[in-house]
């Protein structure tokens, strides 16, 4: 009988936690409003700017579109500068056609000063946590982008670059790509400082880094063995490539600049409420999922953490995120973009 009541007890703990599994589930499923669905099923589509690679994009909208077949994402690839700039023409031309753009934060500037991002409420519509959300609504959050150092492990030993002053050892002269932009430099200099953030540049530049545009021909110019280190790519590249083309490829664990990357409907839009729909899809625990196994890329810090980012707080990695005053942010990125410009 004891044994017959152990098992019984067991069989309803295991039930209990199976019902909990499910419940949590059931919480965690994105829901949208009957009458935001209901609008959003007459609108049928979504103009989508964004600069993500469209093969991976394609995964993550067929995972959106299970749970909404009836919404269509019509994905323009486009950087988000020439993005923005489409958007104000439009604007003045008095007809919208884009729904929704993705873009770090600092790029945003001119679409908030035009009132063409607009204030919501995602967290009564969709349940979106604030951590999420930035500027009143304006704009949701789906990811950060960070930009650990990386390396060629075949070039690289474990353990010789540990910290960025690692990088000012003359043993790596000639042997360093670098983006252009200076995004990572403009993010550190926010704990650095200005005057300190600058001073290192020019150590570094000493070192002759090879610079070019883009964080993606940063990282497949390190793949390809063309330079042993690489600043100004993303850790998330580095583990895609690392899992889908077992490139030779790690980042260091030492201090994380990461830029925020968000999504706002548009003012004007012509699908206001499928636009909504997918923003705060985005952003849920659905939504982050998918861009993580997609991308390895999703938010680093909030409700729902990507696998780097669980990675960065189990070993107290020091994580930098770029500010939200989008003014200081472009002003810090100038002042390193031009550095970097004037001692090549």
């Amino acid at each position: 009988m004891r044994k017959a009541s152990k098992l019984c007890t067991a069989m309803l703990v295991a039930l209990a936690s199976i019902l909990l599994s499910f419940s949590n589930a059931v919480a965690q499923t994105f829901q949208a409003p009957p009458e935001v669905l209901a609008a959003a099923k007459k609108e049928r589509q979504v103009v989508y700017y964004s600069s993500f690679e469209a093969p991976a994009l394609r995964q993550v909208i067929q995972r959106f579109n299970k749970r909404f077949p009836e919404i269509e994402i019509v994905h323009f690839r486009a950087q988000p500068s020439p993005s923005v700039q489409h958007i104000i023409s439009e604007q003045r031309a008095g007809k919208m056609s884009v729904d929704v753009l993705d873009s770090p934060i600092s790029f945003i500037q001119p679409l908030l000063d035009r009132n063409l991002l607009k204030p919501y409420d995602w967290s009564a519509t969709f349940g979106v946590d604030k951590d999420y959300q930035f500027y009143d609504g304006r704009l949701v959050n789906i990811l950060h982008l960070d930009m650990p150092i990386a390396y060629n492990t075949n070039l690289v030993k474990p353990g010789e670059i540990n910290t960025w002053d690692d990088l000012l050892n003359p043993r790596w002269r000639g042997k360093i790509v670098m983006e252009a932009r200076g995004l990572p430099f403009a993010v550190l200099a926010t704990v650095w400082g200005q005057e300190k953030t600058v001073e290192y540049l020019g150590k570094l530049m000493t070192n002759k880094p090879t610079v070019m545009l883009g964080g993606t021909p940063v990282l497949e110019a390190l793949a390809g063995g063309q330079a042993s280190i690489a600043v100004g790519s993303y850790g998330g590249k580095v583990e895609l490539f690392k899992e889908r083309s077992k490139a030779p490829l790690e980042w260091v664990r030492t201090t994380v600049p990461a830029s925020t990357y968000a999504v706002g409907v548009i003012e004007g839009a012509p699908h206001a409420n499928a636009a909504r729909i997918w923003c705060a899809w985005l952003a849920s625990v659905e939504g982050q999922d998918a861009l993580d196994q997609e991308f390895w890329y999703a938010s680093l810090v909030g409700a729902q953490v990507s696998r780097i980012g669980k990675e960065l707080q189990a070993k107290n990695i020091q994580l930098v995120i770029e500010p939200l005053d989008v003014a200081k942010g472009q002003a810090l990125l100038d002042v390193m973009s031009k550095t970097i410009g004037s001692l090549k």
